[in-house]
């Protein structure tokens, strides 16, 4: 015997159906659970295997947590087609629970949290992103996968983002030293650099990154049953986190994929 909990939504399948609370709207697609907009419905289940009354089937644990991750996606896919990719974003990023953590909600909240105490950042600063957050890749057009996928996570932070290009100002002379960079690295941190956001992998050689990598390998090495590999991505603000990723939603949108 099994207790489970799992988040309930609405719709005709058993979700219960959207409101007003926490500020994110009202109707079909404005739900917005968790932290700061009310207690989530919930479905208590006590015995496993179990049944559901809206499947026809009886499924074990494992395979009701592939159901939840599915309708998690699915219902993530339709705000995006429904909503502008300005709500969407916000909705998804900064209100909508993850994922990937239906059955182990204290990883979720402990890998935030040994980022932020870390990198000396807020907590609020440290965001789950990618199919980890929405259960499908945006950009890659595929599902996530328990075990496979990575977790992406994004430092939004301007003291850390600009310790970060302050480091590389000083190991490569203010981008005129190449001998602990290669090519395709500088000049991928080059473009996005001008676009507010870096992605460590690509820093020269040097202690800062050398802790950087530390840091994130040992973190995946503590949740390598779940994810292939956890990273962290650095934006400057609020702000140019929001344009990229509404910049991906209306790829995704449009049927563009990376």
């Amino acid at each position: 015997m099994g207790v489970a909990v799992l988040s309930w939504w609405g719709g005709s399948h058993g979700f219960s159906g959207g409101s007003s609370r926490g500020g994110c709207g009202g109707g079909v697609g404005e739900w917005c659970p968790g932290w700061g907009s009310g207690i989530r419905s919930q479905l208590l289940v006590v015995i496993s295997p179990v049944s559901f009354p809206f499947f026809s089937e009886r499924i074990t644990f494992k395979r009701m947590l592939s159901y939840t991750l599915s309708m998690t996606a699915e219902i993530y896919k339709k705000i995006i087609e429904t909503e502008s990719t300005f709500r969407a974003s916000r909705k998804i990023y900064y209100c909508f629970p993850c994922a990937a953590f239906p059955e182990h909600w204290m990883d979720e909240f402990n890998i935030i949290n040994e980022v932020s105490i870390f990198f000396n950042i807020p907590f609020n600063s440290v965001k789950i992103i990618g199919s980890a957050k929405t259960g499908f890749s945006i950009i890659h057009d595929h599902d996530f996968i328990d075990g496979i996928s990575d977790l992406d996570i994004a430092l939004i932070n301007v003291d850390l983002y600009m310790n970060l290009l302050e480091y590389v100002y000083e190991i490569t002379d203010t981008f005129r030293d190449y001998t602990n960079w290669n090519k395709h690295d500088h000049l991928r941190l080059k473009q996005t650099i001008a676009k507010g956001y870096i992605d460590p992998a690509a820093l020269p050689s040097g202690h800062l990154k050398d802790e950087y990598d530390h840091f994130f390998s040992e973190l995946s090495s503590k949740y390598f049953k779940k994810f292939s590999k956890i990273w962290g991505f650095v934006y400057i603000n609020e702000k140019i986190f929001e344009l990229k990723q509404m910049k991906i939603l209306d790829a995704f949108k449009e049927g563009r994929i990376f």
